[in-house]
């Protein structure tokens, strides 16, 4: 009769161990998926913010490339724009 306890009891044990793996591997799944979702919500802000922004980022982009052009130059080109 012990014996039988035991056997049973190292089968419920092994049982449980079983479960609980496959209840860590799917917590693992889970949390990659989460990850995901926060990375997608993050490049859409992202994306949404460049697109508020780009004429403020290319203005600035231009202001500079027009500072550099007339610093780079002692005299400048025919028919040039001056920098506004």
């Amino acid at each position: 009769m012990n014996e039988f306890v035991t056997k049973n009891i190292i089968a419920v044990q092994q049982a449980l161990l079983s479960v609980q793996k496959r209840a860590q591997r799917a917590q693992g799944g889970q949390a990659l998926v989460e990850y995901v979702l926060i990375l997608a919500i993050v490049a859409l802000v992202v994306v949404v913010a460049m697109k508020a922004l780009q004429p403020a980022i290319s203005h600035t982009l231009n202001q500079t490339a027009c500072t550099l052009n007339a610093a780079g130059t002692s005299t400048p080109a025919a028919g040039a724009t001056p920098c506004p």
